[in-house]
């Protein structure tokens, strides 16, 4: 089944610069999503919160809400929550920043916790004068009463905030039932050091500590919230425990306006004003979209999310059919167009333009054009002042760039695209008048059909209604629609209402072609504007597309030349980091990698770190093209970084990289082989085809193998087994060694169940000395593997990897050695789960690692 592509959003909220405050993962769904789906994809983005926006439409029980409503929900890497006051805040930015909620001010958010509304508040300057672009949000959030405790959980806080000595107060939050533990002043708020195994052992949801700020600070209290129940072992920033942090603090200082700070690594600030009486806490903030994530154009409109959306696809050599199919397919949308440069002597650009839907090849299509032109005007991959020139199975269409009217249009970059057309002239219906009329009008639901006709090119039927508001009230029947032989599709138009401003509505069906109802269709008003010419007796019309998105066309007819002129404006809302599951070949499993291409400018370490963490998986590569021409072999600058630290050596973001570049097409088809120079030296990655039994499931199926330094094994010098035992729940070691390069202590335990049922403290973990622990045991029989592993690297903000390849160049040193082999096939036995095919060569002391990936997710970084 094909699949939708997802919008997104990354805001880093409760902050006005990038990479600090909370980072939200915002998606916006057209459709419900099942609750795996939703949990999957929030494990993906592994930030604090995802939340979930479906546009609630209005009247569509009958109500009529005052202010744009979506529906909203959060969830953490690991579960669902009631509420989240920084996804809220980032979800509101969104919207407002991007035009999705036209020019209301106020938004409404229906979730778990009842309306949340979120408000856009104007920032200003010193001199009382606006600033540009810049804006807070204010969410009006319940306020959280404050309780008090009992007295197990008093004896259990001190134990899990390390014995802090300065705590002078301990409450409880009712209504999120968190512990709220007060200290004596900001700077031991900072000092706190969580143990964030035995915060998971008290009751409630997590663990806040606050205390008074410093006069000169410019805040009232400071803040950190603890929440490893929920996959959040420090939140950045949380409004939600503010909710009750400003219920504590107005009795405190008796005051209902305040600045606070959360002293998070991160940071955030948030103003807070309660009221006591209502109840009510509002939240004030700002936030940064810092990442986006296919060229998808919505054409026909000036709003994002409106018009009808188009994928725009631009291909450096022509491609099979089965393929442009498939990726049409993939996108879903209503049409996807593949354009390709012809270099010609020609004055004007030309380009070969081909249209498909998600289940077959169109001649014609209007608003897939547009957007194609709209891009190509807009990227700069044509002069503002050219004609393009498509070449199509239609002939040869041009599009025009034409400048907005309106000044503030033309100062925001705004134009027009004006499409020249063939006419699709109208001719009578050929037989059987009634009985056709009758079957179209039982498919539209028993619609009161005046006229019928038949469009001449596209084999259209077109339905005359009795007025615009009958054409809105039509609710088709699809399955009648594509029994329906006399037609290609269904062209449904009528008069516009007095005063709307237009000449004439439609709507416009063709399930037969996959499109069920196609938001905006310009072909379409090719015969639209040919039949209404004549009955208006006029060639100029403003039209409306009446779809739940809705478009407009501005349209000149030339009857004489049989032409016609579509005008209409575009908004690009996604362009296409890489994101992918390495040692895998199943979405949302194996280990996830960022992969980020960056062009010949060199970044600051600072900026590359801040980029990992802000996609918080294990690890993000970097990748640069290295232009020499004495290399025959593609290589790239490669770089590693884990969300706390550079490391020099990593296996799965190095797979990821690999399956990205053979993947895309951005190595050449007839390299195999590509090299990456990194801190450890030059490492290659293989492209092998996949086994003739998987070749029949997709031909283009490979794995990826990686030629890597094994790791020696060695003696431990830290010998302290029962310490070790302990920090992995008690479980019975047979063996303790060392790697020699990644200095990991490597665990052998009795067996691979063993392995699986380990459960890390990892506070205890962090004390050891080296990188991480591996903790590996042989397989059971029957598994189909070798040996089973687990590794546990919190030092670098990695509790767990779900997948690590430098980890099986030690693996396989010991393996090769105690089962006397020198090809493994070893299983990473975490939640994602991942497999390796090993192949060791004591001889070179290389180890190969044999894997798939999948591509999950693209964007692009705007920071």
């Amino acid at each position: 089944m094909a699949k939708k592509p997802v919008k997104y959003s990354v805001v880093n909220a409760f902050t006005d610069s990038a990479f600090k405050g909370n980072p939200a993962a915002v998606c916006f769904l057209e459709e419900e999503k099942e609750q795996k789906w939703l949990q999957s994809v929030a494990a993906e983005f592994n930030v604090p919160v995802t939340c979930y926006l479906t546009r609630i439409v209005s009247h569509s029980n009958g109500t009529i809400h005052h202010f744009p409503r979506f529906n909203l929900r959060w969830f953490t890497h690991v579960t669902e929550v009631n509420i989240c006051a920084h996804a809220t805040l980032a979800a509101a930015h969104t919207l407002f920043s991007s035009g999705l909620v036209d020019c209301n001010n106020v938004i409404e958010f229906v979730t778990h916790s009842g309306i949340l509304s979120a408000k856009r508040i104007q920032a200003m300057l010193q001199n009382g004068s606006k600033k540009d672009n810049g804006f807070y949000i204010e969410l009006d959030f319940p306020a959280y009463p404050i309780t008090e405790p009992n007295l197990d959980e008093t004896s259990q806080i001190y134990e899990a905030l390390n014995y802090c000595a300065s705590i002078i107060d301990i409450k409880r939050t009712q209504i999120t039932d968190d512990l709220l533990v007060v200290v004596s002043s900001g700077e031991a708020v900072r000092k706190v050091e969580p143990k964030f195994d035995a915060i998971s052992k008290i009751p409630g949801r997590g663990v806040i500590v606050s205390g008074i700020a410093s006069p000169s600070s410019g805040f009232d209290f400071y803040s950190r919230f603890f929440c490893p129940k929920d996959g959040v072992n420090e939140d950045p920033v949380c409004g939600t425990a503010h909710c009750g942090l400003a219920s504590y603090w107005s009795k405190k200082l008796g005051k209902c306006d305040f600045n606070a700070y959360q002293a998070s690594e991160r940071g955030g600030i948030l103003n807070i004003h309660i009221d006591a009486k209502n109840q009510r806490v509002l939240l004030r903030g700002k936030a940064v979209t810092v990442m986006e994530g296919c060229l998808l154009v919505d054409a026909f409109t000036e709003s994002a999310f409106k018009g009808n959306p188009a994928a725009v696809c631009l291909l450096d050599e022509e491609r099979e059919q089965q393929w442009l199919q498939s990726v049409a397919a993939e996108f879903n949308l209503s049409e996807t167009a593949f354009l390709i440069t012809i270099h010609n002597q020609n004055s004007n650009p030309r380009f070969a333009l081909r249209w498909f839907t998600p289940v077959a090849e169109v001649k014609l299509c209007g608003h897939a054009t547009l957007a194609s032109a709209h891009t190509l005007f807009s990227s700069g991959l044509v002069d503002a002042n050219s004609i393009i020139e498509f070449v199509t199975l239609s002939g040869i269409l041009t599009a025009k760039r034409i400048p907005a009217i309106n000044e503030e249009e033309t100062k925001d970059g705004l134009f027009y695209v004006e499409l020249d057309f063939p006419v699709d002239p109208i001719k009578e219906e050929e037989s059987n008048f009634a009985e056709i009329s009758s079957q179209i009008s039982e498919a539209l639901s028993g619609a009161n059909i005046i006229d019928l006709k038949r469009t001449q090119d596209s084999e259209d039927s077109l339905v005359v209604l009795e007025s615009g508001e009958a054409l809105l009230e039509v609710e088709p029947k699809i399955d009648a629609i594509v029994k329906l032989e006399c037609a290609r599709g269904l062209l449904v138009t009528a008069i516009a209402p007095p005063g709307s401003g237009f000449d004439f509505y439609s709507r416009c069906f063709f399930p037969k072609y996959g499109i069920n109802e196609d938001p905006v269709t310009g072909s379409a008003h090719c015969a639209l504007a040919s039949y209404w010419c004549k009955k208006l007796g006029k060639c100029d019309f403003n039209a409306f597309q009446a779809s739940k998105r809705g478009g407009v066309l501005n349209i000149h007819i030339d009857e004489k030349s049989q032409r016609v002129l579509l005008r209409g404006k575009a908004v690009t809302i996604m362009e296409g980091c890489v994101l992918v599951d390495a040692f895998t070949e199943s979405a949302f499993k194996g280990n996830p990698a960022a992969v980020c291409l960056l062009d010949e400018e060199e970044r600051e370490d600072k900026w590359l770190q801040s980029v990992a963490a802000e996609f918080n998986i294990s690890e993000t590569a970097f990748l640069t093209q290295i232009h020499n021409g004495s290399y025959s072999i593609p290589r790239f600058a490669l770089r590693w970084f884990t969300p706390l630290i550079e490391v020099k050596l990593c296996g799965h973001a190095t797979l990821a990289a690999a399956h990205t570049l053979f993947s895309s097409g951005l190595v050449d088809g007839n390299n195999n082989v590509i090299e990456f120079v990194t801190l450890s030296g030059i490492v290659t990655a293989k492209r092998i085809p996949a086994t003739n039994d998987e070749q029949e499931e997709s031909k283009d199926s490979f794995y990826v193998e990686l030629d890597f330094p094994a790791d020696p094994i060695k003696e431990s010098n830290f010998n302290e087994t029962s310490q070790i035992s302990e920090a992995l729940s008690g479980v019975e070691i047979i063996d303790l060694k060392g790697t020699q390069n990644s200095d990991d202590l490597f665990v052998v335990v009795k067996s691979g169940e063993a392995v699986i049922k380990v459960e890390p403290k990892l506070d205890e973990i962090v004390k050891f000395p080296g990188r991480g622990i591996i903790v590996t045991a042989a397989a059971p029989s029957g598994s189909g593997f070798d040996c089973y592993s687990r590794f546990f690297c919190p030092k670098f903000g990695i509790n767990e990897d779900p997948v690590c390849g430098t980890a099986h160049c030690a693996i396989a040193s010991y393996w090769s050695k105690k089962l006397g082999k020198c090809d493994l096939n070893a299983y990473q036995a975490s939640s994602r789960g991942g497999v390796f095919n090993i192949h060791f060569d004591e001889k070179k002391q290389r180890v190969l690692l044999r894997g798939k990936a999948v591509i999950v997710m693209e964007g692009c970084i705007l920071v």
